[in-house]
């Protein structure tokens, strides 16, 4: 029996209600919703072979196979004790955690395996490449990947595709909604925060609605999605602020929302009938800090045709059926191409979706990781470069083999944050 625990990040999700997992993310975060489904899962079909336990800093409500062994903490210090008593073999950890909470595992005998939901900094990536109780890194995609494959920590590490629901509810609800027959009707979901991007697309609604003046914008999420603490503004969507910087191109001269918005708040699986009716779907338009997706993949189910930034986690999961621009400016033309298209290749579509995130194919892949590390087997990271042109992944690949011979020779992504801090210094950015 391996000993498994999940760290699940909730204080500030308030009494969320997760005993549902199975249909869908009830509205929390994309890495929290992975967390539980995950944990939930592997002890629904692998109770046999592994024993997990949940270690959580907040009070939500976990599925009933969880919720009897969740253990509740406050603290590195606490969690590493914990850990102890529960004689936990592999701890599943954010890879944002703070370092006092790898320097806590630092003389314990549990392994500790980063999960890399977003993207990690060199700092980060040098500790977990020198830390000999870590034996796995491991990304929610290809192209996060590859984005570090000439540093160090690409020697153990590896990735696991984020499991999504493919629920035949949602499936018969796509069916029944012909793309064809469809309205010209467009739905960004997600957190309403800057990082994700939502001010892109309401800056060229209005532009959208002069090519299309019957299209209708859904606004499903909200800036509570992260944290039910978050103070909203005069709309109740997102932070004041940052309401005030996109709901201008979202109202009329009274300030009153457009006929042609509609703004959901956060919804659970009621989401897919608002999805299913859509021809475009729009998730993080900037593609800052994406490095997977899951909304991506959600809206595809329901039957969407996917507009959005090309970044590491919409190259993984957005299909070909979609438009992936390189350039922001480039949003309202590429929404406007899908609201004129006559089909969404939906079978096509579901195929690839069901071959890479399919609940068996996602947990056979955590089952063999953690059989891997726990009886100690060596580990070769996959040399395959694909999209060998996208973020200079051939230079990386390089430079991956210079180092074997000069490891003098700086990674391209440590070369990248320093210029990135030189800019923003210029610009007085923290």
């Amino acid at each position: 029996m391996i000993r498994v625990g999940f760290f699940l990040d909730a204080e500030n999700m308030g009494a969320k209600d997760c005993r549902e997992i199975f249909e869908g993310n009830p509205g929390v975060g994309g890495s929290e919703y992975e967390v539980i489904l995950i944990s939930a899962l592997l002890t629904l079909r692998h109770a046999e072979q592994f024993e997990i336990t949940v270690f959580t800093n907040g009070k939500l409500l976990l599925p009933d196979i969880l919720q009897k062994n969740a253990v509740y903490f406050n603290g590195a210090d606490e969690l590493e004790i914990l850990c102890g008593k529960q004689g936990i073999d592999i701890l599943v950890l954010d890879a944002r955690r703070s370092s006092a909470y790898y320097q806590a595992f630092d003389t314990a005998r549990v392994m500790l395996i980063p999960w890399a939901e977003c993207f990690m900094s060199t700092r980060q990536l040098y500790r977990y490449a020198r830390a000999g109780n870590i034996p796995r890194i491991v990304c929610v995609g290809r192209e996060e990947l590859d984005l570090y494959r000439d540093h160090p920590a690409f020697n153990k590490s590896t990735y696991i595709y984020n499991a999504v629901p493919i629920l035949d509810s949602v499936k018969k609800l796509a069916v029944s909604h012909p793309f064809a027959q469809r309205k010209n009707e467009v739905a960004y979901m997600g957190s309403l925060i800057p990082d994700k991007g939502f001010h892109c697309l309401a800056l060229v609604w209005k532009d959208i609605v002069k090519e299309f003046p019957d299209a209708v914008l859904h606004v499903i999420g909200s800036g509570k999605l992260y944290s039910q603490d978050a103070r909203l503004g005069r709309y109740g969507i997102a932070d004041s602020a940052y309401e005030d910087s996109f709901m201008p191109y979202l109202t009329d001269e009274n300030g009153e929302i457009l006929s042609s918005v509609h703004l959901h708040g956060v919804l659970g699986k009621e989401k897919y009938e608002v999805l299913s009716r859509c021809k475009v779907a729009v998730p993080n338009p900037s593609g800052d800090t994406e490095t997977f997706g899951i909304v991506a993949v959600e809206m595809q189910i329901a039957g969407c045709l996917v507009a959005t930034k090309r970044c590491p986690g919409f190259m993984d999961t957005v299909c070909d059926s979609g438009i992936l621009y390189d350039d922001v400016n480039e949003l309202s033309s590429a929404v406007i191409d899908l609201l004129r298209r006559k089909d969404n290749s939906y079978e096509a579509m579901l195929s690839e979706i069901e071959r890479k995130f399919s609940y068996d194919e996602v947990i056979a892949q955590w089952v063999e990781l953690f059989d891997s590390v726990f009886r100690g087997k060596p580990f070769i990271p996959d040399p395959q470069v694909i999209n060998s042109r996208f973020q200079k992944k051939w230079v990386r690949e390089i430079n991956r083999r210079v180092r074997k011979v000069l490891p003098i020779t700086p990674p391209l992504c440590l070369m990248e944050e320093l210029l990135r801090r030189c800019r923003n210094r210029m610009k007085g950015v923290a």
